[in-house]
């Protein structure tokens, strides 16, 4: 407190008397990144070739990079805001809340904004990051974990990003079984990091409710579940398992409340496949040899092309007997480089068939059970 005091004085007297402080130390201007180790004239020469506003965000980037370009790099029409805005929030954050402040009187909620060059670079930004992600929901970069909650998404909110369009696949695997996971996981495998951390909350099976109440039956179902990536793809192996008694009279409700969900387009019921979107039944095939491992074993979803093989095993003791159905399942999601892939949209509700790919029937549970993943 005293040495405060003193320096106050000192100030005093030095302004009373009309002398000049001691200039400031000169900012440090090496930075951690490779980019701002670069020396000036070549940060100059990519600045001339960067359009104005990518140019803005750059030099908000670190301020050993503001430094070497100069003030005179930032666009004119954004400074005041940045100004403003500064003590709020992040750069990146804050300047997408400056590009929201200044587009709100023709800001319609049903659209997202069209900032391609401010995507493009958050985009390439968040490829270098190991724990965040490009959200191409909400067009900012966060953590997967802002995902795991399952929320309407309303455009331009900041608390959540979640679309309605993943709410099936989380029926199925879990509230931790979404894009944004699975993007992180993949970016991680792109840039040689093992991505065991994030497969192994993909496949976590503590957040299925242990409820015997009719509001999750087909995720209580789920026995086991996992998840490799091999050849860049990502594959998933489930297997689904219920038990009950045969002799059991059963209501309506109860016999619809153990059909068991195998896909968004296929369930099982009465020891049958059916589809869903015609009501047709998907015959398996025989399983007399239970080592032979081919095409005749299995059925095939004609709209997501999963694979799944059904098994039927009947326990009786005396004037009881019980029925376990199993069911295993062999899914391909693509490389996910978009939600909007092809391979990822085939698994929602869909009864439009969008897999480009076309996998034999088969290949898909040949590869994860005989390739190794990737390392």
């Amino acid at each position: 407190m005293i040495s405060k005091l003193r320096k106050s004085l000192r100030q005093v007297k030095h302004k009373a008397r009309g002398e000049k402080l001691c200039c400031a130390p000169l900012l440090e201007v090496v930075g951690n990144g490779p980019l701002c180790s670069l020396p000036t004239e070549i940060l100059i020469m990519i600045a001339k070739y960067l359009p104005p506003s990518s140019l803005a965000i750059l030099t908000l980037c670190s301020k050993a990079l503001r430094y070497k370009l100069g003030a005179k790099y930032y666009k004119a029409d954004i400074r005041n805001s940045i100004e403003s805005f500064a003590h709020k929030y992040p750069p990146i954050q804050y300047f997408l809340k400056i590009y929201w402040t200044y587009h709100q009187n023709a800001w319609s909620p049903s659209l997202t904004p069209n900032l391609p060059e401010l995507k493009m670079f958050l985009y390439l930004l968040a490829r270098d990051s190991t724990s965040e992600i490009f959200c191409f929901r909400c067009e900012r970069q966060h953590s997967p974990n802002k995902s795991d909650w399952v929320t309407p998404w309303r455009p331009w909110s900041w608390g959540n990003c979640e679309s309605l369009d993943g709410h099936y696949l989380r029926y199925y695997y879990g509230r931790y079984f979404h894009f944004e996971r699975a993007q992180l996981a993949m970016q991680k495998h792109r840039r040689g990091i093992s991505p065991r951390k994030e497969i192994k909350r993909l496949t976590d099976l503590s957040s299925i409710p242990n409820s015997s109440s009719g509001m999750w039956p087909d995720m209580r179902t789920l026995y086991s579940i996992e998840a490799r990536i091999i050849s860049n793809r990502l594959y998933v192996k489930a297997v689904r398992k219920r038990i009950y008694a045969m002799e059991t009279s059963e209501t309506v409700f109860e016999r619809i409340r153990r059909r068991l969900y195998i896909c968004p387009h296929l369930l099982e019921i009465e020891c049958l496949v059916r589809n869903i979107v015609d009501g047709c039944s998907v015959h398996d095939g025989p399983h007399e040899n239970e080592d032979k491992i081919d095409a005749t074993t299995l059925s095939q979803c004609k709209y997501c092309l999963t694979e799944m093989r059904l098994d039927v095993m009947e326990t009786r003791k005396l004037f009881t007997g019980t029925r376990s159905i199993i069911v295993t399942t062999w899914q391909d999601f693509g490389n996910l480089s978009h939600p909007s892939n092809s391979d990822w949209i085939a698994h929602l509700a869909t009864e439009i068939p969008y897999s480009v790919v076309k996998f034999p029937l088969g290949s898909i549970r040949k590869t994860f059970e005989s390739k190794p993943p990737d390392r």
